[in-house]
């Protein structure tokens, strides 16, 4: 048991969950035993498939033994057929039995080449293959490679392993799954035979295959046809019980009663503890600590899981026999049996009442489906009886400390080790009494909804995560380890630029505590022209959703997952010291939603918005009755989730002035964060440069995004790195470096639109029209479904920089292909609009594209040009007021506005748009005076 590995031996060996005795760690070669009916070879074995072998399955339960045979018969179709059979392997654990081969043949044109002639045998690999998952299986694996194999060829293999437990006594126990449809076969056959007068119990789960039982010599075979029909699709988040996949087995126990009976010696104390031993002085030192049962429970546990490293042993004959506790002290390593012993001695040197536990860590509900049998479990620990209650404790757990001794195991179903015997109990789950994950977070969003996220993390971490991450701070270095904690937030908390981490385990407590700093990008967004924000992290997206709409799945209960408690607190600073903010949705919650108990309670006082949030999970299961009224339930939890609503008029990016930007603690503290990336990262790890350009761009500083860009392009050089540095190039006037990045974008994908498009763009702005024409009608003329696209860019740099009629026709060209098309129109109207040509029929373009878009902020900015050009001033800032609701970071609708503004004698108003759209675009202004505006 150490998770009680008791599975066997392979696959091919029909996924043996026998547990015997006394073999040999070599091969033996003999013929097989005259019980085997060996199945005749079809002339002909599938080849449709490169993998469709003929499986034949026979086994044999007798005076506590599983022999186990198998035949299969691969025919080599293809070079993949014959890389996958190039080595055979066959394992199987010496100290239960032995590995026994009958035949190992190539069939050629009808002929049979015996590969184990002249004496050819097995080689055996004695290396443990699981030692990184800690695991000492004293699995032996016997390996051939089938020397000259050819396409055609049939590889022909017939072996046994017998198994025999002594710790089960005479008592057999054989599980296998049953090969089901759609799984591909050229044909599959499986027989179960026993003493007729003293058969085991057998059963088929998962599955209704025809049957066909013959006694005969004294035995009883069952033959199961094969492969059962295809499994009914079940939904995901059905309980296992419903999911079991089809399988046989068969058992020497007669009840859960005797399993109990059986196993319970193995685990027996008495005498056990050396008298002036090491751990007998240990034992005396937590007596002294404390006379409360409970506690010295918690401090012998805590010896347990802290002092002894887990390791599964499953050799000489470590299945089911765990070692003395002695040496599990001495040597500092045990499985979960021999941890359990440990425990169990040392609970009982305390006068504490305990008794061991089987159990099972993957079976979950499908335990009382199986027949009794020890091949049921695979773990084992520790019921105490402490004060009236129960206390589960279970060794090769990590980090269990006095709080945690009221927590329910995971598992649903034990079964207590008693002399006189014991049934099955179901464990009622509960959540645990301590958060396996416990975050706090200092959010500064004090400067404005547009900058990322400032944020300073510490979370506590208890359990399997706080062991991984004590193991990951023992054994990586301090830059891996870094990444680590890295890895392990962003799960957590979404992908971000982190720095400063580092990780401090608490030994009294079971945790480790993870610190540091993380920019996000800005949760904030806009939605119905306001700036908004989702608050709730684990109460306010309830995902349950669960199918059950098929009539099959109607009656399915859905599952919640296992036990668990998280804790969330945030304290954010708003911006603007909080002014005008309001908080939509429920600011208290406190209820149960699909087996999840809510809690959150939120605050808003001036400046700071503090949220604390508890999810609980009990493990239990939604009844399918109960479904749709959950499903409610968390539609309506999720819509009432509290969100931070923004005046229309909060500050955004573009309003910052310099002395702003540098009494920003929110700027200083990104800036920092993205410092402190670049001066730790590795020579060709350029992301924190790309993060830092992103950043850099979206507040403004567009020099500084340039030399990041520039940094990243010097290492990893790509399209859209080109690209995003020529749009930056472009900004701020450089027109020739922006056409020498989308050169150099064009070198690397020649094929690139966007890179093609720019190229040209780039080049009009430089007054290179002509070549710019030229270069995209090189494109136009290769046709294909790049050919409009071209055309379109055509359109936009004629009425931009060349003959504005020839731009209209384009358009009109343009506009007969695809009718109706919006920004077709709105490309003729711009160009009228701008070039000042057919300046009547430009309002009804423009219109028109209103009426056909469902984004009309661009369109309504060109027909604010429409209606400035016609000297309509009030008109022209209905329109652009309009724009700038659905897209108020569009500097040139700011520009358009502040000259709008000036023609209306509104000078201030006006100064400030014009000053708020340098900041976002600084050419602006240069760019329109060429258009007279």
């Amino acid at each position: 048991m150490g998770r009680i590995d008791l599975a066997g031996v392979s696959a091919m060996a029909a996924v043996l969950l026998a547990q015997p005795a006394a073999a040999g760690e070599t091969p033996l070669y003999q013929p097989s035993p005259a019980w085997i009916h060996p199945v005749s070879l079809p002339a002909t074995l599938a080849s449709d498939s490169a993998f469709a072998p003929l499986y034949d399955w026979q086994v044999r339960i007798a005076d506590g033994r599983v022999w186990s045979y198998f035949d299969i018969t691969v025919k080599m179709t293809n070079a993949e057929t014959i890389a996958s059979n190039s080595t055979l392997a066959l394992p199987w654990l010496p100290d239960k039995g032995d590995l026994i081969v009958h035949e190992v043949a190539i069939i050629r044109n009808g002929a049979t080449i015996d590969l184990l002639k002249d004496g050819k045998r097995f080689d055996v690999l004695r290396r443990e293959q699981q030692l990184e998952q800690r695991q000492i299986t004293g699995l032996l694996t016997a390996t051939m490679e089938p020397e000259g194999l050819q396409i055609g060829d049939t590889l022909h293999v017939r072996a046994s392993v017998t198994t025999l437990d002594k710790a089960l006594g005479d008592r057999a126990q054989w599980q296998a799954p049953l090969i089901a449809l759609p799984a591909k076969t050229s044909g599959a056959t499986m027989a179960l035979s026993f003493p007729s007068k003293r058969p085991p119990h057998w059963q088929i789960v998962g599955a209704t295959p025809q049957t066909t039982t013959v006694t005969r010599d004294g035995f009883t075979t069952v033959s199961v046809a094969l492969p059962t029909p295809k499994k009914p699709e079940m939904p995901g988040d059905a309980p296992l019980r419903f999911r079991q996949p089809a399988f046989i087995e068969a058992s020497d126990f007669a009840s859960w009663r005797e399993v109990s009976k059986v196993m319970s010696p193995l685990f027996a104390t008495e005498g056990t503890i050396e008298k002036d031993g090491a751990l007998a002085a240990e034992i005396e030192t937590i007596r002294k600590a404390s006379a409360d049962p409970l506690t010295q429970a918690a401090l012998a546990l805590r010896s347990v899981q802290d002092k002894i490293r887990y390791v599964a042993v499953q050799m000489n004959g470590g299945n089911y026999v765990p070692q003395a506790p002695e040496r599990t002290w001495s040597i500092r390593y045990g499985d979960c049996k021999a941890k359990t012993l440990l425990l169990l001695a040392m609970l009982r040197a305390l006068q504490i009442d305990a008794e061991p536990v089987l159990a099972s860590a993957t079976m979950d509900d499908l335990v009382p489906q199986h027949l009794p049998s020890a091949g049921a479990f695979d773990h084992v620990f520790v019921r105490a009886r402490i004060g009236g209650r129960s206390v589960w404790l279970d060794g090769t757990d990590t980090g269990t400390r006095l709080p945690d001794l009221g927590d329910t195991p995971t598992m649903r179903q034990v079964l207590p080790l008693r002399a006189d015997g014991a049934e099955l109990e179901a464990i009622q789950r509960t959540a645990p009494a301590r958060p396996t994950v416990d975050i706090t977070l200092d959010i500064d969003e004090s400067t404005s909804t547009d900058l990322p996220s400032l944020t300073q993390i510490n979370a506590v971490f208890r359990g399997g995560a706080a062991t991984l991450m004590n193991t990951a701070r023992e054994q990586l270095a301090e830059k891996e380890h870094e990444q680590f904690l890295a890895t392990m937030l962003q799960r957590l908390l979404g992908e971000g630029q982190f720095a400063d981490l580092a990780a401090k385990p608490d030994p009294d407590l079971g945790t480790v505590a993870v610190s540091g700093k993380a920019v996000f990008t800005t949760p904030w967004t806009t939605e119905d022209h306001l700036r908004k924000r989702q608050v709730a992290r684990l109460t306010g997206d309830q995902e349950f959703s669960p199918d059950r709409a098929r009539t099959s799945w109607a009656n399915i209960p859905v599952t919640t997952g296992t036990p668990d408690r998280m804790h969330y607190k945030a304290r954010i600073r708003l911006p603007e010291d909080g002014r005008g903010l309001t908080v939509e949705g429920a600011r208290h919650l406190d209820t149960e939603v699909a087996g999840r108990h809510l809690q959150r309670s939120l605050s808003l006082e001036g400046a700071v918005l503090t949220l604390d949030e508890t999810m609980t999970m009990a493990g239990t299961e939604v009844a399918p009755s109960a479904v749709a009224g959950e499903r409610d339930r968390a539609a309506a939890v999720n819509a009432q989730a509290p969100r931070l609503i923004a005046p229309l008029d909060t500050r955004r990016r573009w309003q910052l002035t310099e002395a702003a930007t540098r009494a920003s603690s929110q700027i200083t503290g990104i800036n920092a964060i993205y410092e402190r990336a670049i001066a730790t990262a590795e020579a060709d790890d350029t992301l924190p440069w790309s993060n830092r350009a992103n950043y850099r761009k979206g507040i403004g500083d567009r020099k500084g995004a340039i030399a990041d860009l520039s940094h990243v392009i010097a290492t990893h050089p790509s399209v859209d790195e080109y690209l995003v540095r020529a749009d930056l190039y472009d900004t701020i006037g450089d027109y020739a470096s922006a056409e020498k990045d989308a050169d150099a974008a064009r070198a690397i994908d020649p094929s690139s639109l966007p890179a093609i498009g720019r190229l040209a763009y780039y080049a009009a702005k430089q007054g290179k029209v002509d070549s710019a024409l030229a270069l995209l009608d090189e494109k136009i003329a290769l046709g294909g479904q790049t050919r409009f696209d071209y055309q379109l860019s055509r359109a936009q740099i004629l009425g931009e920089f060349g003959d504005p009629a020839a731009a209209i026709g384009q358009y009109d060209a343009l506009i007969t292909q695809k009718p109706g098309k919006p920004s077709l129109l709105n490309g003729r109207c711009w160009t009228k609009a701008l070039r000042q040509v057919q300046i009547n029929t430009a309002l009804k373009d423009c219109t028109s594209a209103i009426e056909l878009s469902d984004d009309t902020s661009e369109i309504l900015d060109s027909r604010a040009v429409v209606w400035l050009r016609l000297g309509k001033f009030t008109e022209a800032l209905a329109d652009i007021d309009a724009a700038l609701v659905q897209s108020p970071g569009l500097a040139q609708s700011r520009y358009i506005r502040s000259l709008i503004l000036r023609h209306l004698d509104r000078g201030a108003e006006a100064d400030s748009e014009r000053e708020q759209a340098l900041r976002i675009l600084p050419m602006v202004e240069k760019e329109y005076r060429r258009y007279a505006l």
